[in-house]
């Protein structure tokens, strides 16, 4: 949706201005006329994207906010007018817009498609269903936990891998200090005194000598190969490759699967829970998935639905390995008892404990290895150079 600044003066002469987000420049400037102030200039800012504005603790806050007014007893439209005066940041304005369209006679389902950025195809469904049914109010609070529980895991990774992070960046840090400040000293050193030094302390300083010199040349010429990379290769295409190298890391690929699982399930939950059927939902949840290998293989289950096998069924076909036995039965039972909606949000919690075991199992071997590392290079540099530089003070000595 475009994004634009506007200048305007209302009937007492006085200039306002602001920036605002409009499906276009005529909804803007209706917009202003309904606040008695006319438009003098309007100019568009290009290339500003919903996406890098509008996080998801926001939207979880928006769709909780709006809800909780709902089950006040409030008409959506007077909610609307409150998520506009109170709401946060750049959803102020999106709740403006739907507002606009919904008093020119849209419905709500419609007037909420004009910002894809902030209602995806999963949230799009959901209002759709929840407004046929007249339940909106719960189908915005099960939308609104299904962004929190993504929030609440971005923070509980951040915090995991908060430390394994701090300790590779001192572990980068003391090795490029060494090569690039300290072996340089000791090379100086046995230059001066004319002394020839082992051969692995003389390729400790041929390493020291090409990092000194082509650090920041390599540097630099690495950012720029990746910018044109992420230029000239298709955004689609660079996520396939992104994520197929992740699924091909020995670990990785079983914490990646997993928590992936776990967002899809939350999503058919959600989904499930809000009325919408089974076929439809398993399109949805698909959509929603960041990872384009695991999208890929869950793009079929849609189809062997269709052909005439269960949830279960098409899961187990589709996705292999990753819907075990427990799943496939859990599912099952879901199918027969109706009571898919909580046994998927089971399965999400399943998934998700799983990948927290083996991320944390992970973490806690990673980082004593990178000490273990350090230490091992610490020892080997003292070795290299500290044994040599004792050897030669023992000869001058003996020569005096």
């Amino acid at each position: 949706m475009p994004y634009y600044t506007w200048d305007g003066i209302d009937i007492s002469g006085r200039m306002h201005h602001g920036k605002m987000f409009a499906s276009s420049e005529q909804i803007l400037q209706e917009y202003l006329l309904k606040k008695d102030i006319g438009l003098v200039r309007l100019t568009p800012i290009p290339g500003y994207r919903w996406t890098s504005s509008i996080s998801l603790s926001q939207k979880a806050a928006f769709f909780k906010q709006f809800a909780q007014l709902l089950h006040s007893g409030i008409l959506v439209s007077n909610a609307l007018v409150i998520l506009k005066s109170h709401g946060h940041g750049k959803l102020c304005g999106v709740a403006g817009e739907i507002k606009a369209n919904i008093d020119r006679g849209n419905s709500l389902y419609n007037s909420v498609k004009a910002f894809p950025e902030v209602f995806d195809a999963l949230a799009l469904q959901l209002i759709r269903v929840g407004q046929q049914s007249s339940d909106l109010a719960d189908t915005l609070e099960q939308l609104a936990r299904y962004l929190q529980a993504r929030v609440d895991f971005y923070k509980k990774l951040r915090s995991q891998l908060m430390m394994p992070l701090i300790t590779l960046f001192f572990f980068c840090a003391v090795v490029g200090i060494i090569f690039i400040a300290l072996v340089p000293a000791f090379e100086r050193v046995f230059f001066l005194t004319d002394k020839q030094p082992p051969v692995y302390t003389q390729w400790l300083f041929y390493i020291s000598s090409f990092a000194t010199l082509s650090t920041l040349g390599w540097t630099l010429g690495m950012v720029f190969v990746g910018y044109l990379l992420l230029k000239l290769i298709p955004q689609q295409d660079w996520k396939m490759a992104r994520d197929s190298f992740f699924m091909r890391l020995p670990i990785c690929k079983h914490v990646v699967r997993s928590f992936t699982y776990s967002y899809y399930f939350q999503a058919l939950s959600t989904l499930c829970s809000g009325g919408i059927p089974v076929l439809d939902a398993v399109k949805f949840a698909g959509a929603a998935i960041n990872n384009r290998v695991i999208a890929q293989q869950l793009s079929q289950v849609a189809s062997l639905i269709e052909e005439g096998n269960s949830l279960s069924e098409a899961l187990v076909l589709a996705a292999g390995e990753s819907v075990d036995a427990q799943a496939e039965a859990l599912i099952r039972i879901g199918e027969q008892t109706n009571s898919l909606g909580t046994i998927c949000a089971d399965l999400s919690n399943i998934y998700f404990e799983r990948s927290q075991k083996i991320l944390s199992t992970l973490l806690i071997i990673v980082q004593p290895t990178l000490m273990v590392l350090l230490g091992i290079f610490i020892a080997g540099l003292i070795v290299s150079v500290y044994v040599p530089l004792l050897n030669m003070s023992d000869t001058i000595g003996m020569q005096f």
